[in-house]
């Protein structure tokens, strides 16, 4: 059976050069696709080598699909465009070359079948198409966008008016009357930011209506969300119109009170022919949309007409032409059958034969088998035979070799006793030689190392009495530093009151004043800053004071301190 449905299908398998001539795998591939919720889901298998009952079953799940799809407008275009894929190639399975030669009627049926599929998907794309346009046309035409254009004119030009009027207006306005004009400004900005949020919400509510919409079966929860959206809708309109009016008649009543001059009067004509310019923008707004809608209607349903219409025809001729080619195939499955069955019993034949001589052959190989294995029974009992003469010879030669091992070590324990009595005395000999020599040395050495010893301590004397002299004298003089870093003669240093020390200056016009407890070694009276050491005192540290009628002059104190927060840094004070 299954050899039978192999060649029915290769027979009506054939290449059209008027279709796409891409081969299909040879896998089995397999699609689901969610219908919508009045339809079944429908799995379609595509494989190449299946009977044209198969693929009849298959078209048919595609023409259902395809009429379902074409009803429910709302199902996306993905869908549309698989369910296109699915056919095409299922076309081109079908249409896929075969080994087998076929008549030439046969093909001839097949390609009209063929072809009417291939139209058939073409529709669906040209019906596609109709429907993209059909949605473009929801879109504002020209002349409405005209109308808008010019009413958003009209609109800035009445508010640009308004401005004006409103400007000329307070000038001339006593003090009285611009008051009440503010308060009731106030008011009416308030009513506009009110009407502003009220339309807002409105947008926002439009915008949940639509996505609403777009899913018409949606559960029940949706559905009252939606009633209650609409309601506030209403209320939301309503309460924007009373609003609207009740602007318009604070206008009307406050132009009736001024009792003014000709500019305010064209103001209120103005104002009046703004806020009627506004009620025919939004009622022209409501009437272009409503226009739109039943525009849209009606060509949805002049398009769903023409799609079901032409899908009913296109299937009616589909189920012609496929009852005519499953008559055709029965004709030829049964004058195949005839052949069929003589080729089986020749091949049956011809298994038998094959299997006798297998037999045969068989039955040979199995007196072979027994000689051969006679000739290892007896190979067996030789290698049996020569392992136990071989392993009596290695006992023997082992306890030979372990009596000899035995004898050379009681040999070589008796040498290395004789060997190690001889070296222990030799050893004993030569150490008592090398005590008597290292006596004799340190002797020697003691002598040597008491004499350098005396020197070491009379020349540390010396040193801690030039030490203690070398303190003191630093303590009384410091030397001076010039620019090139060393010292080049002694200058006197005196100790003063309050821990201070005077410094005689470099040029003799003054002294330093260094806190003594700073620099208690000469290394920190180095470190002191070369350029303030060099210091002129004649100039900036000069004080001029007059007391009782007579002028003298005087010295600054200068104060210098190391830096605690800087290395070889320093502090500078000057006092009187």
């Amino acid at each position: 059976m299954v050899q039978r449905n192999h060649l029915e299908a290769s027979r009506f398998s054939t290449v059209l050069p008027d279709l796409d001539q891409q081969t299909a795998d040879s896998t089995h591939d397999t699609a689901h696709i969610d219908a919508p919720e009045n339809t079944a889901p429908v799995t379609f298998n595509i494989m190449q080598g299946v009977t044209i009952e198969e693929l009849t079953k298959d078209n048919d799940q595609l023409e259902r699909a395809l009429i379902a799809v074409s009803k429910d407008f709302t199902i996306k275009d993905e869908i549309i465009e698989y369910l296109i894929t699915q056919r095409e190639e299922l076309v081109d399975r079908k249409l896929a070359p075969s080994k087998d030669n076929r008549d030439p009627s046969d093909t001839r049926r097949e390609i009209k079948h063929l072809t009417l599929i291939k139209q058939l998907t073409l529709e669906v794309k040209r019906l596609k198409a109709e429907l993209e346009v059909a949605h473009k046309q929801r879109k504002n035409t020209l002349e409405t966008q005209k109308l808008i254009d010019h009413l958003a004119k009209e609109n800035r030009q009445l508010k640009e008016e308004r401005a004006i009027t409103e400007e000329h207006k307070g000038k001339k306005r006593p003090d009285d009357e611009l008051s009440t004009h503010r308060e009731h400004l106030k008011s009416t900005t308030d009513m506009e930011k009110r009407i502003q949020e009220l339309e807002e919400k409105n947008n926002r509510l439009n915008k949940n209506l639509a996505v609403a919409k777009k899913n018409p079966k949606a559960a029940p929860k949706t559905e009252k969300k939606i009633e209650k959206l609409k309601e506030q809708k209403a209320s939301l309109k309503k309460e924007v119109a009373f609003l609207r009016q009740r602007e318009i008649d604070m206008k009307f009543k406050e132009c009736h009170k001024a009792n003014q001059d000709g500019v305010s009067k064209d103001m209120a004509k103005v104002l009046k022919r703004y806020y009627e310019m506004e009620e025919q923008f939004g009622q022209m707004k409501i009437q272009i949309k409503k226009d739109l809608e039943t525009l849209h209607a009606e060509n949805e349903q002049k398009i769903q007409r023409k799609v079901e219409d032409r899908l009913t025809e296109n299937e009616q001729k589909i189920q012609k032409q496929l009852a005519e080619c499953f008559e055709d195939n029965k004709k030829s499955i049964q004058e195949h059958g005839k052949e069929i069955k003589q080729q089986i019993e020749e091949r049956l034949g011809e298994n038998e034969m094959r299997y006798r001589e297998h037999d045969k052959q068989v039955q040979e190989r199995l007196g072979v088998n027994e000689v051969i294995w006679g000739h290892a029974q007896e190979m067996k009992q030789h290698v049996k035979e020569s392992l136990a003469g071989h392993n009596q010879k290695i006992k023997e030669s082992i306890s030979e070799h372990d009596y000899k091992m035995k004898e050379s070590i009681v040999r070589h324990d008796h040498q290395i006793k004789e060997s190690i009595a001889r070296n222990d005395q030799n050893i004993k000999e030569r150490l008592d030689e090398c005590l008597k020599d290292n006596e004799k040395r340190m002797q020697e050495h003691e002598k040597k190392v008491q004499g350098q010893a005396d020197h070491i301590l009379a020349s540390a004397r010396h040193m801690e009495q030039a030490a203690h002299k070398a303190v003191d004298a630093h303590a009384v003089v410091l030397s001076e530093i010039n620019e090139q870093g060393y010292f080049t003669r002694m200058i006197p240093m005196k100790k003063i009151p309050d821990g201070m020390v005077q410094v005689t200056g470099v040029h003799g016009e003054g002294c330093l004043y260094v806190q003594r407890n700073k620099i208690p070694t000469y290394n920190h009276f180095r470190s002191l800053i070369k350029s303030a050491w060099g210091l002129t005192l004649s100039n900036n540290c000069y004080i001029h004071v007059w007391d009782q009628g007579s002028f003298y002059s005087g010295y600054r104190r200068i104060t210098i301190t190391p830096d605690s927060g800087c290395l070889n840094g320093h502090k500078f004070t000057c006092t009187n």
